[in-house]
């Protein structure tokens, strides 16, 4: 019998819209959605400068895009960093970097592609009890809202382009 798949849409786009933290709705808050989920609904924040690319290219790693932003995070060059909460900092980072508009990307990911944020990975490191991969992505995604996806995240993969106050915007892919 062929599993059903399971989609756990973590980032709402409505939440954009929403002045409360409360009254949000993204955020991954149900380990068992969590661990039932194949797919993700994810969000990464960028730049309008860089649309163009990202509708005929997919979502790049720095590796292979040449981008980087000088701001001592640390980062990994083979991955694309996903958010299931709205963090203004991203946007207001990649705007400093590359110039235009803050803008947001929905993408729908396979959750096997998914792995923790290394600043969350350093963080457990300094702890003596090791997490299992899965424990550490859901630990990642709840806590800081944030992981990274290796590789490149083809353009099919895009769900909708939103602005900064939440409209979604009418773009060719």
């Amino acid at each position: 019998m062929k599993s059903i798949d399971y989609i756990y849409e973590c980032f709402d786009p409505k939440d954009l819209k929403v002045q409360s933290t409360f009254e949000r709705r993204s955020g991954v808050t149900s380990k068992d959605k969590f661990k039932r989920a194949n797919y993700f609904h994810l969000a990464h924040f960028t730049s309008s400068i860089l649309l163009k690319s990202i509708l005929e290219k997919g979502l790049l790693p720095n590796s292979i895009s040449g981008r980087k932003i000088e701001d001592n995070l640390s980062t990994d060059p083979n991955s694309v960093y996903l958010s299931a909460i709205y963090d203004s900092s991203y946007l207001k980072r990649t705007i400093k970097e590359f110039g235009g508009e803050g803008i947001i990307i929905m993408v729908e990911v396979e959750k096997h592609l998914l792995e923790a944020d290394e600043n969350l990975i350093s963080f457990n490191s300094n702890s003596n009890s090791p997490l299992k991969d899965e424990e550490l992505l859901y630990n990642s995604m709840s806590f800081m809202g944030a992981c990274k996806y290796k590789g490149i995240i083809d353009p099919n993969k895009i769900l909708g382009v939103y602005s900064r106050e939440g409209k979604q915007l009418n773009v060719n892919k």
